[in-house]
C-alpha cells in the first residue's frame, strides 16, 4: 500500500487505490435513516475458525478538505455497513496514509495527490462521521471502526512513532466513547497500520506497536506485508520475529489481517506462514487484507490452506 502519489504507486497498488475510490465516489450522502434494530455481538479473539470467507471493502482516505474528507468516512461507513448482512463481526479499516508530526500534534498525510495531512483532532471528527454512516447503513453484525496509517515514516524517529501509536489508541478511545454516548452497541474502535519492511526498518516501525500498547487496550491491527520473508529474514534487515513483533506479539490485544494479493498468493502465503510458525502457538490471523473482491475467497483458501483452522473469517478487499 503506497502512502506516497499516487503516480508513485506499482501498477498492483494504482490499482487498488482506483478501486477504492471508485466505490466511493458511486455512493452519494445519504439522510441518516431511524435507527436500525441493534443485536449486541461479542467481539471476536484474535481470530475465528472459519470455513467460509466472506467480503468486505477496506478504504484509502483521499480527500483534499476537511469537509470531504467526513463526507468520504461516512460514505464509507455507510457502504460497509450495508454489505454486512450476515450478522459477523468485521472491522472497517480506514487508511488515512503516512504519519505526520506538526509540532507534537500527530496526524496523518492521505492518498490525495499531492497527500493532504490532517491532524489527530480531525481525524477523529472523521472517524465519528464514520460511525454516523455506519449508524445509518446498519443492517446486522458489529462493526469496528478503524483509524489505520502507514509505517511509510522514514523522516520519524522511533519516539516519534511511539507517540503516533499512543495517540491512535487514544483517538480509538474516543471514538469508543462516542459511540457508547449515541446508543451505537453495534459498533467498536480499534486503530490499525499498514507495516511493510521495505516502508522503513524494524528498529522505528516497532515504535507504532510499542506506542499503542502505552496508549490503550483497543485492538492494533497489521494488515501490511511480508517483503521477502523467507527462513533466513525478511526485507530491509526484518528477521522473521521482528515480523511477529509488530504484527502479534508485541501488543495484544492484537489483529492481523495478512496482505495475500492477486500479485503473488502462493508466495505471500508461504511469509506469512513462516512468520505465524516463527511466533509459536497462539498466532492466528482475523482474516485476510486482498486487493480483489472477486478473488477474494481463493485469497483466503490460499492462506487457510497452510494455516487450517487458523484464519478468521473476513476478507477486506483494498
Amino acid at each position: 500500500m503506497n502512502n506516497g502519489p499516487l503516480g508513485a504507486a506499482s501498477p498492483r497498488r494504482r490499482a487498488c487505490f482506483l478501486r477504492s475510490t471508485r466505490l466511493r465516489a458511486g455512493l452519494l450522502l445519504a439522510a441518516m435513516p431511524a435507527a436500525a434494530v441493534v443485536v449486541a455481538v461479542a467481539p471476536p479473539g484474535p481470530a475465528q475458525a472459519a470455513t467460509t470467507p466472506y467480503v468486505t471493502y477496506a478504504y484509502y482516505m483521499s480527500a483534499t478538505t476537511a469537509s470531504g474528507l467526513n463526507t468520504q468516512a461516512y460514505n464509507d461507513g455507510y457502504a460497509f455497513a450495508k454489505n454486512l448482512t450476515g450478522g459477523q463481526t468485521a472491522y472497517l479499516i480506514l487508511d488515512f496514509g503516512k504519519v505526520i508530526d506538526s509540532g507534537g500534534t500527530f496526524g496523518a498525510c492521505d492518498f490525495s495527490s499531492p497527500c493532504t495531512g490532517f491532524l489527530n483532532p480531525q481525524i477523529l471528527t472523521t472517524l465519528e462521521n464514520a460511525s454516523a454512516g455506519v449508524h445509518a447503513g446498519y443492517t446486522s453484525g458489529r462493526i469496528i471502526i478503524t483509524y489505520g496509517v502507514s509505517n511509510n515514516n522514514a523522516n520519524l524517529s522511533y519516539a516519534q512513532n511511539v507517540q503516533a501509536g499512543e495517540y491512535q489508541e487514544q483517538r480509538a478511545g474516543q471514538l469508543a466513547s462516542y459511540e457508547s454516548g449515541q446508543g451505537r452497541i453495534d459498533q467498536g474502535a480499534a486503530a490499525a497500520a499498514d507495516m511493510e519492511p521495505d516502508y522503513d526498518t524494524y528498529a522505528k516501525t516497532k515504535g507504532l506497536v510499542d506506542g499503542a500498547g502505552d496508549g490503550g487496550s483497543y485492538a492494533y491491527i497489521d494488515y501490511g506485508s511480508a517483503d521477502g520473508c523467507s527462513s533466513s529474514g525478511c526485507d530491509n534487515g526484518w528477521s522473521l520475529a521482528d515480523e511477529a513483533y509488530v504484527s502479534y506479539t508485541g501488543n495484544a490485544p492484537s489483529i492481523v489481517f495478512p496482505e495475500i494479493y492477486t500479485v503473488n498468493p502462493s508466495g505471500m502465503t508461504a511469509e506469512w506462514t513462516l512468520i505465524r510458525k516463527a511466533a509459536g502457538s497462539g498466532y492466528t490471523f482475523a482474516g485476510v487484507s486482498v486487493d480483489s473482491a472477486s478473488a477474494a475467497k481463493s485469497l483466503w483458501n490460499d492462506l487457510n490452506a497452510q494455516n487450517s483452522g487458523l484464519v478468521g473469517a473476513q476478507t477486506a478487499t483494498f
